[in-house]
């Protein structure tokens, strides 16, 4: 219905993947809600009270289709996802917030694999992305960026990650 009120999806399809792990935000946040919610799955389509897992394409495509209601949503998680990726993929899970210990074996090797390009990337997408997470003032609020802007932001992390994970 969305897409017919839009003027039809014009062939773009999101790409949602069944099966695929659930995130832990995803999983805390199911925990958290009452018994009476379900997560969608086939099984549970018939429930009155569904939760449904977002992947970046959906986020992407409710943001175009949906005159931009959830694109300050998208960029504030996208934001969220830049710190988790500096805890666990630039620092190797070896320091996180919010735990005690710090986990060297294994792990502090892989630090070598960041150079400045890397630093760079992230900087540039934290920076963009953090008005988004904490309070603007409402004397000089910040546009949310084009939902296509976001999604080549979003795929420029794919493919970085994609890239820094093959490196030795």
């Amino acid at each position: 219905m969305i897409d017919k009120a839009a003027g039809g999806a014009k062939g773009w399809q999101p790409n949602i993947q069944p099966g695929a792990p659930l995130a832990p935000r995803i999983e805390a946040l199911i925990d958290g809600l009452p018994s009476q919610f379900k997560l969608w799955t086939p099984e549970n389509s018939g429930e009155h009270k569904l939760a449904i897992e977002c992947f970046p394409a959906e986020a992407i495509w409710a943001a175009k289709r949906m005159n931009y209601i959830h694109a300050k949503s998208i960029c504030s998680d996208f934001r969220i996802l830049m710190e988790r990726i500096v805890e666990t993929v630039f620092l190797a899970d070896v320091v996180q917030r919010h735990r005690r210990s710090i986990n060297t074996m294994g792990k502090i090797g892989s630090l070598v694999k960041i150079n400045s390009a890397d630093c760079n990337l992230v900087d540039e997408m934290m920076t963009k992305y953090s008005c988004y997470e904490h309070s603007q003032s409402s004397e000089a609020p910040v546009d949310v960026p084009d939902p296509d802007e976001i999604e080549k932001d979003i795929d420029r992390m794919v493919s970085w990650h994609s890239e820094f994970s093959k490196r030795v």
